[in-house]
Parts: C-alpha cells; structure tokens; sequence
C-alpha cells in the first residue's frame, strides 16, 4: 500500500513541478505494476489474472515521444529492433527497423533503447518521452535500480550519456499491448537484412496499429496478483 501511496505522489509532483500530465488509467497501471514487481516476495506465485485495457498515450504538449521494441526468434536468435516517432498531436515524425543480427531479446531491447536519444539528437529534439515495454531496462535508465545484466549495462551507460544531452528526457514503461507499432516494426527488422528508415509516412504494414493508436483504441491486457507461498 505504501508504494502505491509513493507512486500517486511522485505523479502529483510531475504535474505540480514538471506539468506533465498522467491519466488516471495510466497511474492504474503503474500501480500494478509497481505491486507485481517490488510488493511480492521472492516466496510468492501468480494467480488470479484480470484483464485491464492498454492503449497508446499521447505525449504532453512540447514533448516529442519514442516508442521503441526489440524482437528475437530465440534464446538467442535472429533479432531486430524498430522505432516510430510523432508529436504531441501523434503526427507521425519518423520510424525505423533494423537487424541487429543473433542476440537474445533483452539485448535486443536494450539496444533499441539506445537509437532513440541517439536519433532525436540527430533530428534536433530537445524535449522527449522515451517509452519501452521492457520494464527492466526503463527502471535502469530511471535509476530506480543499479543492478544492470552485464551484457547490457554499458548499452544503459551510452543511453544515459546521450539522454543528459536534452534538456527534458523522460522515461516510461507502457505495457506490450500499448506497444503494438513498434512491436510490428521489430519482427519487421528481425527478419530484415537491411536498415529501414521511414520519414515521409510510415509503411504500410504499420496501418492498422499506427491507426489504432491514434484513435485511442484499448487493447486487453492480462495482469496477475500473487499469493504467498509461505
């Protein structure tokens, strides 16, 4: 309970001091998530599943958000990485995808974490929303925790480095279902042997989930409890 007490501060803070804003179902989720993650012991099993509804978000006014995903076939495999960028109207900026050759799928992430602050430098951004749905790698860019895989950690470093660069760089994690786009993008680079940069109009392939987003679709999304073992 206290941490979710925590997490509902820091969001009135952010809308106090930064004015950025949180919605209501997005706090929801962070709580959940939040619980899952911190509030079960090491002793405890998941049960009892609910579905609650994801979709996209737009970002605050100002800020220019970047969605990013990192696939692999295996453990490890043929692995790729995508991104899309819009506005703050969810006009669509720019996306990539790209093969990052045999590599498992953190890794995979991780580096798809990296390209974003990488290319809004190289676009001339300054104020960006940096979302993933690989929660590990968003608490580590947050420092809300230290314990880095080794295979990634100096992949974190780089993307923080390039991060303090913006004068406003956020970081969020948003569930898989919230992350369609560039999960489509990811399988696309994965079984690409080239890089794909799209800035006029994204591909066609992107259609359905780019559409979506834009008009606030909601997506299923399962979310389990635990009960103690012990």
């Amino acid at each position: 309970m206290a941490g979710v007490v925590w997490k509902t501060w820091l969001a009135c803070l952010d809308v106090v001091f930064r004015r950025t804003s949180h919605s209501i179902h997005s706090l929801v989720l962070h709580c959940l998530q939040f619980t899952r993650d911190y509030c079960l012991s090491p002793n405890t099993i998941v049960v009892s599943p609910f579905v609650i509804n994801v979709k996209w978000e737009f970002p605050p006014i100002g800020y220019t958000k970047i969605n990013v995903d990192g696939s692999s076939l295996g453990c490890p495999s043929l692995a790729g990485i995508g991104g899309i960028v819009c506005d703050d109207h969810g006009r669509f900026i720019c996306s990539f995808a790209e093969s990052v050759g045999i590599t498992f799928a953190y890794i995979a992430e991780a580096l798809a974490v990296r390209q974003a602050p990488q290319l809004a430098f190289d676009r001339g951004f300054s104020h960006i929303i940096l979302e993933s749905d690989n929660l590990m790698i968003v608490n580590l860019l947050k420092r809300t925790t230290t314990v880095s895989p080794w295979r990634i950690a100096h992949i974190i470093d780089d993307c923080l480095t390039l991060s303090d660069l913006f004068p406003q760089t956020y970081f969020k994690h948003t569930f898989r279902q919230g992350n369609t786009v560039v999960d489509s993008l990811a399988n696309f680079g994965t079984h690409s042997q080239a890089s794909h940069f799209w800035d006029v109009n994204p591909p066609n392939f992107l259609s359905p989930f780019f559409i979506a987003d834009l008009a606030g679709i909601f997506m299923p999304c399962s979310v389990s409890f635990g009960a103690s073992l012990i």
